[in-house]
């Protein structure tokens, strides 16, 4: 109390530590792009710039100082040529990509709007179905560990115990049928003294809310209070029937004497409390399983545990209809982002391989006025304004994908 240690004041040091993971998605069967324009892949422009190198080396070997490398600038653009072409019919089955993409994002949203009217009219019924049973309450029902358990189970069995132990003593002298015999007959009286009384507890409890034939239903009732009837009959009978075997004597050969008469007021008293045991225990677990109440609880209970997962599904569902709405534009914005980049590579690489035909001519010659005039033309090449090809339409896309069909 005295003598404590002052706590020290701490801090934290902000450190930029970050580990790579994969974006989490609300709607993974819609995550689609286009593909990529062939232009933008790497080994595609190598591949490119070596065959344009191979098919100049024999001619450049055959030109002199007296050419300017210009005269190689037509072949080049022949080639780009077909550059335009592979980037028009990318051009076109990347917007046909696009378009299937968003169609299928559309009918994505489409779904999950159904969806959510089917939940939300689910709900309402539920809610339609749960306003009478509002107010209803099992009787007799146990929480363990967070588990509900009816009353009447436990009690049952409690029962069931008490009918074993005490039926023990008595049967033990009368049936000889070896162990396993012995035991089954303990617990058949159990069963028809105590489950058979629960039983019809339960089935009464569902006057309301049974799906059981009504003729079945009754027959079952009749046969469940004849099983008790039973049980209640042959406990005193076993009991009083018995009462010279339990309260006789042992000889001194150890053999038991049976008692003849004289019973006292005691033996007779226990007698007859054990008798009517089997009755008190079926009648408690009978008692105790007999709720109205609890079917409709039950019910009411399963209505809003099915309304509380409606209700989360139907939030996820929200989310993913945003996510694909905000989705959407950034397909279009992707789209005409990549389109606008391959164009720009298409410039370069059109510029590139002007600049490379002319650099190649300067290095066959490799005079420092070769160099001069290429350095020039180069400076055009690179200055001058692109007339590569206009952004905005793509010259006959469906003929274009028409030729990717095959």
């Amino acid at each position: 109390m005295f003598n404590k240690q002052k706590k020290k004041s701490t801090g934290y040091v902000v450190e930029e530590n970050f580990t790579p993971a994969i974006l989490s998605s609300y709607s993974p069967e819609t995550e689609y792009v286009p593909t990529d324009y062939r232009i933008l892949n790497h080994s595609y422009k190598a591949k490119f710039y070596k065959s344009l190198e191979e098919r100049l080396t024999p001619i450049i070997s055959k030109m002199d100082k007296h050419n300017s490398g210009k005269e190689l600038h037509g072949i080049v653009r022949s080639q780009v040529s077909h550059l335009r072409d592979d980037f028009n019919q990318d051009a076109a089955l990347i917007q046909f990509q696009a378009e299937r993409i968003i169609n299928v994002k559309e009918s994505r949203n489409c779904e999950l709007e159904n969806e959510k009217i089917r939940l939300s009219n689910e709900r309402d019924q539920n809610l339609l179905e749960m306003q009478p049973l509002r107010n209803c309450k099992s009787q007799y029902e146990i929480k363990i560990m967070g588990y509900t358990i009816p009353t009447g189970l436990i009690v049952t069995i409690i029962a069931m115990l008490v009918d074993i132990i005490s039926n023990y003593a008595f049967l033990q002298e009368i049936v000889t049928m070896g162990q396993p015999g012995f035991f089954v007959v303990l617990l058949s009286m159990a069963v028809m003294s105590d489950c058979s009384m629960a039983a019809l507890g339960v089935l009464l409890s569902k006057t309301e809310h049974t799906y059981i034939n009504q003729t079945i239903r009754k027959a079952l009732i009749c046969s469940l209070v004849f099983i008790f009837f039973l049980s209640a009959v042959a406990g005193p009978m076993i009991r009083f029937g018995s009462m010279d075997l339990q309260y006789g004597t042992f000889a001194s050969d150890g053999n038991l004497i049976p008692k003849e008469g004289d019973y006292t007021l005691a033996e007779i008293g226990v007698t007859m409390i054990t008798s009517f045991l089997t009755l008190a225990t079926g009648i408690l677990s009978f008692i105790f399983s007999y709720d109205k109440e609890r079917e409709k609880a039950v019910l009411y209970k399963s209505l809003k545990s099915k309304n509380n997962y409606i209700n989360a599904r139907i939030d996820d569902i929200v989310v993913a209809q945003e996510y694909i709405k905000r989705s959407i534009p950034i397909i279009n914005n992707y789209n005409k982002n990549l389109r606008e980049t391959a164009a720009k590579e298409l410039e370069a690489i059109e510029k590139g391989l002007l600049s490379k035909a002319t650099l190649l001519w300067a290095e066959h010659i490799g005079t420092p006025e070769t160099f001069e005039i290429a350095s020039d033309v180069i400076n055009e090449i690179t200055e001058a304004p692109s007339d590569s090809l206009n952004l905005e339409t793509i010259e006959n896309p469906s003929l274009n994908i028409t030729k990717l069909a095959g």
